[in-house]
C-alpha cells in the first residue's frame, strides 16, 4: 500500500484513542486546513464509519460546547447557561445535550422552549443544528408535529413549547429542559418561572439555556439569575459574534 503524503505533521492513528485525541486537537482549526486534514485522517474508512465519525460530536466540539462537570461552586450543576453571538455553536450544544439526556434515560421527559412555536420547530427541532439533523439515523427521534412531540426509540420524550404561552407549561412535569434565545422572550420571567415549577422529575432535574445576550431585554432576568444565592457564576461579559460562547453554571 502506497503511503499518503500530507503537508501537516505526522499523526499517529493506530488506535481509536489516538484518532479521537488527534481530531479533538484539530477541532480548533478552521477552513481549508481542517478540511484537508480531516480528509487524510478518514482515508480508507467506509461510508458508514465516516458517518459515525462525523456524528461523534465529542470529537469536534469546542470546550464551551461541552457540558461542565461541576458548577462554579464545585457542586453538581442544575443550570448551564451558554451565552454567545451568532455562530458560537449554542444551538448545537443545546441539541447535543438533549440527545445525551434522552439516550441515557428512557424515562426522560424534556421541555424544548423557544421564542415562539415556529422558532422552536425551525431552530431547535428541524434546523441545521437542531435535534433531527444532529442525530445519526439509528438514534434519530420521531417528530410528531401534530402533537409537538419528539419520541426516541428508547422511550424518552421531548415536548415543544412556545415562550409566548407560559400557561402551556402549567401542569406538565419534566426531568430536563432546553431554553433557546431566552433573551428574546417577550414574557421571559413568567415563562422561566413557570418552567421551574414543572422541572421536578428524577433525582436531579437540569436545564440548559442557550441565548444571545440582549442588554436591555435580558438585563433584569440575567441579573436575577446571576445574583441568586443558588447561582455560582461570575460577572456577565460582552460577547461578539466571533467570540466563543461563555459557559455559566449554577447549582440550586
Amino acid at each position: 500500500m502506497i503511503p499518503t503524503t500530507t503537508t501537516h505533521p505526522s499523526i499517529l492513528t493506530n488506535s481509536a484513542t489516538n484518532l479521537r485525541d488527534e481530531l479533538a486537537r484539530l477541532s480548533n482549526l478552521d477552513g481549508p486546513e481542517r478540511t484537508a486534514i480531516e480528509a487524510d485522517l478518514t482515508l480508507g474508512l467506509t461510508a458508514r464509519q465516516r458517518e459515525a465519525l462525523h456524528a461523534d460530536f465529542a470529537l469536534f466540539a469546542h470546550p464551551h460546547q461541552r457540558p461542565p462537570a461541576r458548577a462554579n461552586s464545585g457542586e453538581e450543576w442544575t443550570t448551564w447557561l451558554v451565552l454567545g453571538g451568532r455562530g458560537a455553536g449554542k444551538t448545537r450544544a443545546g441539541a447535543e445535550w438533549v440527545r445525551e439526556v434522552a439516550l441515557a434515560d428512557p424515562k426522560a421527559r424534556i421541555a424544548l422552549i423557544g421564542e415562539g412555536a415556529q422558532e422552536t420547530r425551525e431552530v431547535m427541532v428541524e434546523g441545521p443544528a437542531g435535534l433531527l439533523r444532529s442525530s445519526p439515523p439509528g438514534e434519530r427521534p420521531l417528530w410528531i408535529p401534530s402533537r409537538r412531540r419528539l419520541e426516541w426509540p428508547n422511550g424518552a420524550v421531548a415536548q415543544v413549547f412556545s415562550a409566548d404561552n407560559s400557561e402551556g407549561l402549567r401542569g406538565p412535569q419534566f426531568s430536563a429542559a432546553w431554553l433557546d434565545e431566552l433573551a428574546k422572550w417577550r414574557h421571559a420571567e413568567a415563562t422561566y418561572d413557570m418552567l421551574q415549577f414543572g422541572l421536578r422529575l428524577g433525582e436531579r432535574p437540569r436545564q440548559v439555556v442557550t441565548t444571545t445576550p440582549r442588554p436591555i431585554a435580558f438585563a433584569e432576568l440575567a441579573a436575577s439569575i446571576a445574583h441568586s444565592p443558588a447561582t455560582s457564576c461570575g460577572q456577565w461579559i460582552s460577547i461578539t459574534p466571533s467570540a466563543a460562547a461563555r459557559r455559566c453554571t449554577s447549582s440550586r
